[in-house]
């Protein structure tokens, strides 16, 4: 198994209906826009967003190469 394919494991697999799809995250953003005290700041507090065109490129990746 390749590393990719850890990925497309479900955490749900108890449900058939999940377990069935293979599927991956996309982050379109990473940071937090506001100031909250319980953030666990993970990206940070600044807010970036992906262009539409970058997250879609991504999409067409996943799709291409691992189905």
């Amino acid at each position: 198994m390749n590393d990719m394919e850890k990925y497309f494991e479900s955490p749900w697999s108890h449900s058939n209906l999940l377990a069935s799809k293979r599927r991956a995250q996309i982050f379109t953003s990473r940071g937090c826009p506001y100031q909250c005290n319980f953030c666990h700041l993970v990206f940070g507090k600044k807010f970036r967003k992906r262009s539409p065109e970058n997250v879609f490129k991504e999409i067409e990746l996943l799709h291409k190469k691992y189905n």
